[in-house]
């Protein structure tokens, strides 16, 4: 699998690993540990990805994917309730999905 990986990033250069950010991103993290049953290092890697404004997490934690996107959801709830939420526009991926998602937009163009 990390064969697959290595040529995705070198198949696709705006692909990127990011960091979790400062404060904000720590804080980000907390509050997922707060709301979710996930455990620390999946609340940083689902941190990092939602303060970096990532469009895709790519995971092949399928326990990840589903509370990942739980509490995005929820989230997505208040914040249509509330102004000062901003939308999360985050999808949780696996390799495959992603993979797919690449070929379709391949034949697109």
């Amino acid at each position: 699998m990390w064969e697959g990986i290595k040529n995705l990033f070198a198949s696709y250069k705006f692909i990127e690993f990011v960091n979790l950010d400062g404060a904000v991103g720590w804080n980000i993290a907390l509050g997922i540990c707060r709301v979710g049953n996930l455990d620390a290092d999946d609340s940083i890697h689902l941190a990092s990805a939602i303060g970096s404004g990532c469009t895709v997490l790519l995971s092949s934690d399928s326990f990840l994917k589903k509370e990942g996107m739980r509490i995005i959801a929820g989230h997505n709830d208040v914040a249509k309730k509330d102004s000062s939420f901003k939308k999360i526009s985050l999808e949780i991926l696996t390799p495959e999905e992603v993979l797919s998602k690449l070929d379709k937009s391949k034949k697109v163009k």
